[in-house]
């Protein structure tokens, strides 16, 4: 679906005087660090708590494209479920792919599938990713960049940017300009832990725990201490925090099946906020033992193993392939709706899409090779394609028709100082999908994320220093 829309927002950044520019960043400073919109930042003198890097105004986004959006969490939610209860399926996707850790966690997968799973429940806490992508001046469709099936970062502080923009808006009476009503309800920070504890309750045992599995030094714990936080106060749900090294360390199952940590807790549901990527498992492979323990488990885990696959770039590429989307999913609308977002996706492996290759080769600024990662920063971008594409491993990579979002001016809020820029930005909407196998318990959208960037930066997200936390004003 293509929509015209002019993607300036109501009032341009240059327009507006200094001294309410001023006047902002100062309201803005102090309502993130008096709100806990806040973050870690290494310095020479040690990590410090910082403001979130952000946007000091809402960035425009087309409204049909934003509800496309939230009704498309719903179709994928319900695809991840679908393909992941398709062994098959993701064997013959994700066995050849030349990639070590996709390797190991088919390993696992294996595992457990020939020992039969003892969770037939799975909590999915999914987040979609899209870009705006303008073919031609003030036309736009929805884009997916990709489905993050683990570790789907930011839902309390995009939350709280979410009032911050509406304080901000309101408080200075911009109301001739932004209007706070063009500002969509964010209640990430409470959908996701309400999603935790509906897990929790279907587990059934009343003294468990959910286990938040977290990375060595996590800098994003603020984040993660919202989710903990909410849990807890309006669900009167335990939550506790481990690295996978420490569960390894302590864990065990009972006779029933049950994780047991540190002789004393129960585990009804498991959380990762790691394990999405090699650095999270060392060389000895305990993390790799963990993560083993964890899937053999009678806890919910949140993703499971095969959620986690079915989260896989190589998956995403595949399920773009006519038929095969329509051999998972009979209901036209969701079909359409899911096809319509869908951009062009190609196998790298040997005798596959070689008319692509080849323009890929000769035109890389069109193309984007995306290996089999989360956590942003791992792209292939413009004149490095070339060179990746004759490698020898360049089958653990898809190759993606690059999105050319229209930029749009921004005021960025970076350690407390504004900086004037052309930006684009990426559309988050989470999922929150509960089914004790064929029986489905939740599935609704839980929320959203707009992240900005410089529009001439190619690769990076908000834990990477790049992207910085924005809000969508609906146009």
């Amino acid at each position: 679906m293509s929509v015209p829309c002019d993607l300036r927002p109501p009032v341009l950044p240059s327009s507006i005087d200094k001294g309410v520019i001023e006047s902002l960043r100062v309201q803005a400073y102090d309502y993130c660090v008096g709100n806990g919109l806040v973050s870690h930042k290494r310095t020479e003198a040690g990590d410090v708590i910082m403001h979130v890097p952000c946007t000091l105004l809402p960035s425009p986004v087309p409204k049909k494209l934003f509800e496309l959006a939230w009704d498309l969490a719903k179709d994928f939610n319900t695809l991840v479920h679908l393909t992941a209860q398709h062994p098959e399926f993701l064997r013959t996707t994700l066995r050849d792919v030349p990639d070590e850790f996709t390797r190991n966690l088919l390993k696992i997968y294996d595992t457990v599938m020939s020992e039969g799973i003892r969770q037939k429940a799975m909590l999915g806490l999914h987040r979609s990713d899209y870009m705006l992508h303008s073919p031609s001046p003030g036309t736009h469709s929805l884009q997916q960049v990709e489905i993050n099936t683990i570790s789907s970062a930011f839902p309390t502080l995009t939350t709280k940017t979410s009032h911050f923009h509406r304080y901000l808006l309101e408080r200075n009476d911009l109301s001739g300009t932004y209007h706070s009503d063009n500002l969509p309800p964010n209640k990430a920070q409470q959908q996701i832990p309400a999603g935790l504890a509906h897990a929790w309750r279907h587990y059934n045992a009343p003294g468990a725990v959910v286990l938040m599995v977290v990375q060595e030094g996590e800098r994003n714990r603020w984040d993660q201490r919202g989710i903990e936080y909410e849990l807890f106060e309006r669900h009167h749900v335990p939550l506790i925090r481990r690295t996978m090294r420490e569960v390894i360390q302590t864990g065990a199952l009972d006779a029933k099946g049950a994780l047991i940590l540190e002789g004393k807790y129960e585990v009804a549901v498991v959380y990762f906020r790691a394990g999405y990527t090699p650095n999270d498992y060392s060389e000895e492979g305990r993390e790799w033992d963990a993560r083993l323990l964890i899937e053999r488990s009678l806890a919910i885990k949140c993703p499971s193993i095969s959620y986690h696959l079915a989260g896989a770039k190589k998956v995403q590429q595949v399920l773009a392939h006519k038929g095969v989307l329509e051999s998972l999913i009979h209901e036209k609308g969701s079909i359409d709706r899911l096809r319509s977002c869908f951009t062009g996706l190609y196998s790298l492996a040997d005798g596959d899409s070689k008319e692509i290759i080849e323009d890929a080769k000769a035109n890389p600024l069109k193309y984007v090779m995306k290996p089999q990662r989360e956590g942003g920063g791992n792209n292939i971008y413009g004149p490095d394609v070339p060179k990746a594409l004759s490698q020898p491993d360049r089958a653990a990579y898809i190759l993606m028709d690059r999105i050319s979002p229209q930029p749009h001016p921004v005021l960025i809020m970076r350690d407390g100082q504004i900086i004037a820029a052309d930006a684009v930005s990426e559309l988050g909407v989470y999922g929150v999908f509960l089914a004790d196998g064929a029986q489905v318990l939740v599935n609704e959208a839980g929320g959203l994320l707009l992240r900005t960037k410089i529009s001439h930066v190619e690769d990076g997200g908000v834990a990477a220093g790049v992207a910085v936390l924005d809000s969508p004003y609906l146009i």
